[in-house]
């Protein structure tokens, strides 16, 4: 779901070509690959369902998909906070949820694991639920690097980008309840959390679209006159000078005979 999410926006980054989107973009994909790789470290050294086939194709391969990210951060520092617009309020709470959830996750996974699910979990799944932690707390940075962003449309696109990820996230959760061995616990973590993240996201997006509406209908001025409508048609004003013109130089012949 998290590279779900993470796919959304690095498209549109790629087809809107702005050096503040994909520098953030890079700076969201750094941190995550980097608390990732450290996790992929701690399950091989802790874990013994881990191989050598982990190595060469996870943590190598992360790795590699790293360098060019770092390499286009290094490259492009242009971000600046230009805008204090009073609706980074949606996405301030999505940065603090994330990163908070990502930090538990990343820190804690053996611990929350088992207070959520009936059976003990084993190396993997507390490797992914950690895992799932680095893509969270990368994700966060990108939540906040949009602050900086000057055009609602760009603030947007990152909520957007979090409907993408947390809709399917919610819904395997829903699912997970259902059918899997999930403690009642579960259900005020795992299943309020992610409905309350996908609530903020959505309701930010609605709030985001109707201010932009109204800031453009704000811009578009009134046309007061049907001078405006018709340049072609002479205003009242003209209209009735032109008459009372009329009248006087009629009154001043019919003076003179």
């Amino acid at each position: 779901c998290m590279l779900l999410s993470s796919s959304f926006y690095s498209y549109y980054s790629y087809v809107s070509r702005l050096d503040v989107e994909t520098e953030a973009l890079a700076q969201s994909r750094v941190i995550a690959n980097c608390a990732l790789i450290l996790a992929m470290v701690y399950a091989q050294v802790h874990y013994a369902e881990f191989t050598i086939e982990h190595i060469q194709f996870g943590i190598v391969g992360c790795v590699a998909w790293t360098l060019p990210w770092a390499y286009v951060l290094a490259s492009r520092r242009t971000t600046r906070k230009t805008c204090t617009a009073g609706f980074d309020f949606f996405i301030l709470v999505d940065f603090f949820a994330t990163s908070s959830c990502g930090t538990a996750w990343f820190a804690f996974p053996q611990w929350l694991l088992r207070r959520l699910i009936t059976s003990p979990p084993n190396g993997v799944s507390v490797h992914l639920a950690r895992a799932f932690g680095a893509m969270l707390i990368g994700s966060s940075f990108l939540s906040y690097a949009s602050t900086h962003f000057v055009s609602s449309d760009m603030k947007k696109t990152v909520l957007a980008s979090r409907i993408v990820g947390s809709l399917p996230l919610l819904a395997l959760v829903v699912l997970a309840q259902l059918r899997g061995p999930f403690s009642t616990l579960h259900i005020f973590i795992g299943v309020a959390g992610a409905g309350f993240w996908t609530a903020n996201a959505v309701v930010g997006f609605l709030i985001l679209s109707y201010l932009e509406a109204m800031n453009a209908t704000s811009d578009n001025p009134l046309l007061h006159s049907s001078q405006l409508d018709d340049p072609t048609q002479p205003s009242r004003t003209h209209t009735s000078s032109s008459l009372s013109s009329y009248a006087l130089q009629e009154s001043a012949h019919a003076h003179y005979r």
